[in-house]
């Protein structure tokens, strides 16, 4: 399997284009090769950096645009997934020896303010 469906698929959500090729760019990971020549400790903190990225980038919560008589509501990510989310980067991070970047309350609920 190429390493970016198995990024994918290892986090759960889309990441972009952009976003892939940062991680794996950052990890030593030669985009389009295949997942099987990873290393552990590459799986680990790819799989942790996208989870980081998610954590400070991504929709907080529902949002609803009125027009008119019609309606559209978008639902937010579960804070319970993305509690999830946050401590299984920690233990990633943790495991390898890596700096955590700031995965606080803060980050979680509203605005990053340290990645990297």
């Amino acid at each position: 399997m190429l390493v970016e469906a198995w990024l994918e698929g290892a986090v759960g959500f889309d990441l972009t284009v952009n976003n892939i090729s940062f991680i794996l760019d950052n990890r030593g990971v030669t985009p389009a090769s295949d997942s099987a020549d990873m290393t552990e400790k590459q799986k680990d903190l790819t799989r942790a950096d996208a989870l980081t990225i998610f954590l400070t980038s991504s929709n907080k919560g529902s949002h609803k645009k009125q027009d008119g008589n019609s309606s559209e509501s978008t639902s937010g990510e579960s804070f319970t997934y993305r509690q999830e989310a946050q401590r299984l980067a920690i233990y990633y991070y943790e495991k390898w020896g890596e700096v955590v970047p700031d995965t606080s309350s803060d980050s979680v609920t509203g605005t990053p303010t340290n990645m990297w």
